[in-house]
């Protein structure tokens, strides 16, 4: 909604990511620096807490997703009904 701040900290991201803190750290400085996302720094108590949000500048187009909701995702989302082989899962015996 671009008004909405992520403000967890850098533990939370790296765990529900599953990378590294210098990894995390360096995601979010290339997101700010490409202006997808907006940081604000607040200082309380000597202690800095930063925030993040979306910036609607540095997204061009929303998308909506499939035009049908299916379990797991929209339509062009389902998995591909053929192996690796090109043969029909069918036709596999």
């Amino acid at each position: 909604d671009g008004e909405t701040e992520f403000s967890g900290s850098i533990g939370y991201i790296c765990e529900w990511l599953g990378c590294t803190k210098p990894t995390a750290s360096a995601t979010l400085k290339s997101l700010t620096e490409k202006g997808l996302i907006q940081k604000r720094s607040e200082i309380i108590n000597g202690v800095t807490f930063n925030h993040y949000k979306i910036s609607l500048g540095g997204v061009k187009k929303f998308y909506g997703g499939g035009k049908e909701i299916l379990w797991g995702g929209g339509k062009k989302t389902l998995p591909n009904k053929y192996n690796i082989d090109n043969t029909r899962d069918k036709d596999i015996k």
